[in-house]
């Protein structure tokens, strides 16, 4: 009888801890759940990149509409649908920020994990694992998303980065991407970028061109090939070994691309063939309208 009295004890006191533990796994999915939707009203619409609308150059044209007279920028940008960035460039992009971009769902817990393990082998913080599409959050909804290195701010980027997946295609988010990014030196997007470092439209650039591109934004002043150009030469040469690695070319053009030195053309954009007639309409403009381009 004493046994089986004992026996009932230690079955209650299990059921009591488990119970227990039950009750409080409830209390955290629950106060888990309320973070998450609380933080899900406090973050602004999504509907917001459907009337994306950066800031551009302005480009005055004669009247044939066929020679540009000058330019007005705020931020130098040219704003190009994703049909005219060659494909080369795009997996460029693609093979070193988030290869597995058409995979994942705006959260790539793979690249979290893999990034993790190249930090953890290297004893050092290199590699974040952000996909493009949490990039994304960070640049066109900043005071939203915030720039502290903190929790909150990554849950709000999942969620939102979840939210813009649902919405827009592969290929419009990686055009915002393309578009947005910042290269120093008044460039922003991919073509500015190409006018400013190569004085060359896209679809000029060369492989190890474009290579040299795709290193930038993980650190754009520290990998400038004006600024610093042996670390942009051997950020250049990661960029192609891992295209190489994933396929995209083969082991010639790599070969090729390693080789072409690091040709830096510096362009500034549209001359101004008509300086003070520029600078007339340009006061005129911020009168009229308070803004210039």
């Amino acid at each position: 009888m004493r046994r089986v009295r004992r026996r009932r004890r230690r079955l209650a006191g299990w059921r009591f801890a488990f119970l227990a533990a039950a009750g409080m796994m409830m209390v955290s999915v629950a106060a888990g759940v309320g973070l998450f939707m609380g933080y899900v009203r406090t973050l602004p619409p999504i509907e917001r990149l459907e009337y994306y609308d950066p800031p551009e150059v302005t480009r005055v044209t004669d009247r044939t509409g066929q020679v540009t007279l000058g330019e007005f920028k705020q931020q130098r940008r040219y704003v190009t649908p994703i049909e005219q960035i060659p494909k080369r460039l795009q997996l460029a992009f693609l093979a070193i920020e988030d290869s597995r971009f058409y995979d994942h769902i705006g959260v790539d817990p793979l690249g979290v994990l893999r990034a993790a393990f190249a930090n953890i082998k290297s004893g050092s913080r290199r590699q974040g694992g952000s996909t493009i599409t949490q990039q994304l959050t960070r640049n066109i909804l900043p005071d939203e998303v915030g720039f502290e290195q903190t929790l909150t701010r990554k849950i709000k980027e999942a969620i939102l980065s979840l939210q813009i997946e649902r919405r827009y295609s592969k290929q419009q988010i990686l055009e915002f991407y393309l578009n947005h990014i910042e290269f120093l030196f008044n460039s922003f997007g991919v073509r500015a970028a190409a006018s400013t470092y190569f004085s060359k439209d896209l679809d000029e650039l060369t492989l190890a061109e474009c290579a040299t591109l795709a290193a930038m934004p993980k650190n754009p002043g520290y990998y400038n090939p004006i600024l610093h150009p042996r670390r942009a030469l051997e950020r250049r040469n990661v960029v192609l070994k891992r295209i190489l690695e994933l396929n995209y070319i083969g082991p010639e053009s790599y070969a090729a691309a390693v080789e072409e030195p690091l040709a830096i053309r510096r362009g500034y954009g549209a001359p101004s063939l008509y300086p003070y007639f520029l600078d007339a309409l340009e006061k005129d403009l911020k009168r009229e309208y308070g803004l210039s381009g």
